[in-house]
C-alpha cells in the first residue's frame, strides 16, 4: 500500500509574514479599511491600531487570568468579544461612530482585517515558491494563534490558497495556541498520527510542545535545541525539509 504524504502545519507570523514589517503595512492599510466602513480622522487610524490592541489583548488576557482553565471561553468566543471590543476602544480613538450591536462591531472588524490581511505587502520573500513546491511531497494545513479569517486572507494573498488544506486559526480548533494539546488536536482533526506532522513555526515553545507529542519539528529564523531542524526562511524548506526522517512509520 502507498504511504501516505506527510503532513507539514506552517505557522503564519514569522513564517509567512514578516512580522517587521507588518506595523508599516498597518500604517498604509488601516485608513483604508477602517475610515471607509467607519468614518472618523483617516490619519489617526493608523496610529490608533497599538493602542487599541495592546490595551484589548492586554484585558482580555487578564480576564483569563482570573478564571480556572475549565472556565474560560473558547478561541471563538475570545476572538469575537476581542475583535468587538477592539472596535469600540479604536472608534473612541479616532473618533468615530461605534457600532451599535455586537454583531455589528464583530463584523466591522472582521471587514477591516480582510482588507486589511488581504492587500498586505509583508510577505518573506519566497513564500509563494515555497508552498508551491512542499505541496507535491506534503499535505500543507495552517497552524495559526490567529484568527482563520486572517490565515486564509493570507493564503489568498500570497496565491497559494490552493496548496492549502485547512486554515487553521485558533477560532476553528476550540483549542489556544498556548495548549499543550494544540498541536495534537489538529492531527485529531485531519486524521493523523504525530508523527506524520511536521510542525513548521519561529516560537521555540510551540517547537517544543510538537516535539512533545512525536511531531517533526522545524523552526524558522531562531534556534531550539528541540526542533529537528533549523532554518532562517521558509524559502530554505523544500531542500532542507528532505533531511527529516519519516522511517519509523
Amino acid at each position: 500500500m502507498q504511504r501516505r504524504r506527510p503532513v507539514l502545519l506552517l505557522d503564519v507570523d514569522g513564517v509567512i509574514l514578516d512580522n517587521n514589517l507588518s506595523a508599516r503595512e498597518w500604517d498604509r492599510l488601516a485608513p483604508l479599511a477602517f475610515g471607509k466602513l467607519l468614518g472618523g480622522d483617516p490619519a489617526a487610524w493608523s496610529s490608533a491600531q497599538d493602542r487599541a490592541w495592546c490595551f484589548v489583548e492586554q484585558r482580555a488576557n487578564h480576564r483569563l487570568s482570573e478564571l480556572p482553565r475549565r472556565q474560560w471561553p473558547s478561541p471563538e468566543d475570545w476572538w469575537r468579544d476581542a475583535n468587538a471590543d477592539w472596535i469600540v476602544e479604536l472608534c473612541a480613538i479616532v473618533g468615530a461612530h461605534v457600532p451599535a450591536t455586537l454583531e455589528q462591531r464583530v463584523a466591522a472588524a472582521e471587514w477591516a482585517l480582510t482588507a486589511y490581511f488581504g492587500g498586505t505587502r509583508a510577505i518573506f520573500p519566497g513564500v509563494r515558491e515555497a508552498v508551491r513546491v512542499l505541496a507535491n511531497q506534503y499535505e500543507i494545513h495552517m497552524a495559526s494563534g490567529n484568527h482563520s479569517i486572517a490565515v486564509d486572507c493570507h493564503l489568498k494573498n500570497v496565491g497559494v490558497r490552493a496548496f492549502v488544506g485547512q486554515p487553521y486559526g485558533t477560532d476553528l480548533l476550540g483549542a489556544y495556541k498556548g495548549d499543550a494539546t494544540f498541536y495534537d488536536v489538529i492531527a485529531s482533526s485531519i486524521g493523523r498520527d504525530p508523527s506524520e506532522v511536521v510542525v513548521v513555526d519561529d516560537t521555540p515553545w510551540c517547537i517544543e510542545n510538537a516535539s512533545a507529542i512525536g511531531a517533526k519539528t522545524v523552526i524558522v529564523g531562531q534556534r531550539c535545541e528541540s526542533a529537528d531542524l533549523a532554518v532562517e526562511s521558509l524559502a530554505e524548506l523544500p531542500l532542507a525539509v528532505e533531511r527529516i526522517d519519516f522511517r519509523e512509520w
